[in-house]
């Protein structure tokens, strides 16, 4: 994008109601822009034009004026920034959950679960006490018997156990 001189233009209706402000390399060419594309145009009167060296500053002064001078017709830059959300470590570990058992695997092998902060014989203990879901799945080939595992939905479940308490 260039970075020559830029025009901050602002248009105005009748009584004097600041209607829009922005920016462009040409203010004029922009305007016969907006008169085709935008409904509150027919109602510009008066514009004021300043002109900037570089487009940052353009951009900075277009931001300080429009939540400055609160124009009729600018949306975006209006808005008050957003706060910034703070994630807790139990949003962390059900958002990770939730991914890894819709993308990644279903079934997780109790050494699997190390992943969500779980040790083999905490998870052993959680399962024999009811508190964690669990499934018996063939073992693998020449291999007798079964295993156990849990799936990620099991995992889910416990996850929203904890949330709850």
């Amino acid at each position: 994008m260039e970075n020559g001189k830029t025009n901050l233009y602002r248009h105005f209706d009748d009584d004097n109601v600041l209607l829009y402000v922005g920016i462009s390399l040409n203010a004029i060419k922009r305007t016969s822009e907006h008169i085709h594309c935008s409904p509150w145009a027919r109602d510009i009167k008066r514009i004021e034009i300043d002109e900037f060296e570089t487009r940052k500053a353009a951009m900075i002064a277009e931001t300080d004026a429009i939540q400055a001078e609160k124009p009729l017709h600018n949306k975006l830059k209006t808005k008050p920034p957003k706060k910034k959300r703070v994630i807790t470590h139990i949003e962390r570990s059900k958002t990770r959950l939730t991914h890894m058992v819709t993308t990644i695997k279903p079934f997780y092998d109790l050494s699997d679960l190390s992943a969500f902060g779980l040790t083999r014989s905490r998870a052993e203990k959680l399962i024999s006490d009811d508190l964690l879901g669990s499934v018996k799945l063939d073992a693998p080939r020449r291999k007798a018997g079964y295993r156990v595992a849990v799936s990620g939905w099991q995992l889910l479940e416990y996850i929203e156990d904890l949330h709850n308490e």
